[in-house]
């Protein structure tokens, strides 16, 4: 490792070099917030620096240049030179940061070729932006032509951008034209390429604006003395990753979707990691909707590592955490042993959306009653007594007991069944939820043993939650059930949820939420274990 203080500009311009987001990186996320902040500081430090050069023009007494620190760039240098002579560097953290001066970059230029006017006042000009390394490699072709590569769909949008500079055909103001884009391969493309192309023009249109409010060789002055900790890595000597984690410490800025995805594709060498990505990586990110927000990726982790991990529980900050520690657990952080984690992670992701959004993807199997009890859960997510968090762990279980042909379709249904009973009978007899999740993950584990020695799967699913009577945690039997239904106001609760169906159903809601009828033998069984 390598640390050093050098500009943002004297860090992208040198002859012959380029930066590349790798494919696992988010795609460019910056606000109109962080600009406006990068912006205010490239003015503050703009008029300063102009100031002190005024000062020395008339005989005032000397100045060093100002300067302004802006965060760190950590880049990893893998030795590998294109056959063009480019050295490729691949940017490890600052990507957002580096993005969005090179839009300052692209801002700028637009800004000298739209005012042909001003070119005498200017100290800068559009030609020189693309001859002298800012954007361009001005003599090498393809990927190597472009000074940075970004990841995912923002990578074509900006090369456009690039494209139009050189052809002199841009349009007036980012604004009033959308960048057109390279054309998708798969829809999922089309939906990161529609975010970054938002994102890039966005903050593109944002800077030209502010480039007409102000004098614009402040700006070019500014960005000039903006400085940056640049921390070079080696490859085989220096861990990228525990170098990421470590700047991303404070989970603030990276969802712990972004940091899974960074440790799987990390953990891979360079040269394999965009092919990983796209085979493997990017289809779970398709089924998890992840270009519209983490936040179903981030269920989903927080599920199944609980579902894998029972008994114990986490808390959700823990994710990342509790994800590495299942990595190291099991074997799967060395050789090839990370493509058989992701395998097992797209097989996975294919029963949450079954259970979760109702989606039956290719390679999970659909079958109406199984589709249709999980529907009937679904509905249950309008209460306290949420499946979409609580039980989803269990469910889960279910499904991949299921999937690996444990438990046959009939036995699915019924647990399935037998799970809607509990919750709705609990939620019409204002049962607390409390310690709920660690009651599911206890669960998970004693079925565990039961799936193990070819038990009695529903049975004892049964008989675990019956064993519970005269606790918080109990199954209501009929009396408390009829009770409580007689007891609640039918306009007060909307017919189309689960507690106002069984209102409007009266007398049939203890058929339809069945009470498990098991013997007193049976259940005694069980609630000494296998």
């Amino acid at each position: 490792m390598h640390a050093d203080t050098a500009t943002i500009v004297g860090l992208i311009t040198p002859v012959n070099l380029r930066f590349v987001v790798p494919v696992y990186q988010r795609p460019y996320t910056w606000g109109q917030r962080e600009c406006a902040q990068l912006w205010d500081d490239m003015v503050t430090v703009g008029r300063a620096a102009k100031d002190a050069r005024l000062r020395s023009a008339y005989g005032g007494r000397t100045l060093m240049p100002p300067s302004h620190f802006t965060g760190s760039i950590v880049w990893v240098q893998d030795g590998a030179v294109s056959s063009s002579g480019v050295e490729s560097r691949l940017l490890i953290d600052g990507q957002q940061r580096v993005t969005t001066l090179m839009l300052v970059f692209v801002a700028l230029a637009r800004y000298a070729r739209c005012h042909p006017e001003r070119a005498s006042q200017l100290s800068f000009s559009a030609q020189e932006i693309l001859d002298d390394g800012y954007l361009t490699n001005k003599h090498r072709n393809g990927v190597d032509h472009y000074k940075l590569t970004l990841s995912k769909g923002d990578r074509a949008v900006f090369q456009v951008l690039v494209d139009e500079l050189e052809s002199g055909e841009q349009t007036e103001t980012a604004a009033a034209s959308p960048v057109p884009i390279a054309p998708a391969t798969s829809e999922g493309d089309l939906l990161v390429q529609a975010e970054g192309a938002s994102h890039l023009q966005e903050n593109l249109a944002y800077f030209e604006r502010q480039l007409e409010t102000v004098d614009a060789n402040i700006i070019w002055l500014g960005i000039q003395q903006l400085q940056v900790a640049s921390i070079a890595l080696t490859e085989g000597q220096d861990n990228p990753q525990l170098v990421f984690e470590s700047m991303n410490s404070t989970g603030k800025d990276l969802s712990s979707a972004d940091l899974v995805r960074n440790f799987i594709l990390m953990s891979a060498p360079i040269e394999s990691q965009e092919s990983l990505y796209r085979s493997f990586w990017r289809p779970i990110e398709q089924s998890l909707d992840t270009d519209n927000g983490a936040e179903l990726f981030e269920n989903f982790l927080h599920d199944w590592l609980t579902a894998s991990r029972a008994p114990q529980t986490f808390k959700r900050s823990d994710i990342y955490a509790t994800f590495k520690r299942y990595v190291r657990d099991n074997g799967y952080s060395s050789g090839n042993a990370i493509i058989t984690l992701i395998n097992q992670l797209r097989r996975t992701v294919r029963s949450y959306v079954h259970i979760t959004q109702g989606r039956v993807m290719e390679g999970c199997e659909s079958r109406p009653e199984i589709d249709a009890a999980l529907a009937d859960l679904r509905k249950l997510g309008q209460a306290d007594i949420s499946p979409q968090t609580a039980v989803n762990p269990l469910l889960l279980f279910f499904h991949d007991a299921y999937d690996q042909q444990d438990i046959d379709a009939a036995v699915f249904e019924r647990s399935l069944r037998i799970t809607e009973s509990y919750l709705m009978r609990r939620l019409a007899c204002n049962c607390s939820p409390e310690g709920m999740k660690k009651f599911f993950s206890q669960l998970i584990a004693r079925l565990e043993g039961v799936r193990a020695v070819g038990g009695d799967f529903a049975v004892a699913y049964a008989s675990y939650l019956l064993n519970e009577e005269g606790g918080s945690l109990r199954f209501p039997a009929d009396d408390e059930f009829c009770r409580a239904l007689a007891l609640r106001n039918a306009d007060d609760w909307d017919a189309t949820t689960a507690i106002g169906s069984a209102l409007q159903m009266g007398d049939k809601a203890p058929v339809r939420w069945a009470y498990p009828q098991l013997s007193e033998a049976t259940r005694a069984i069980y609630r000494r274990g296998l």
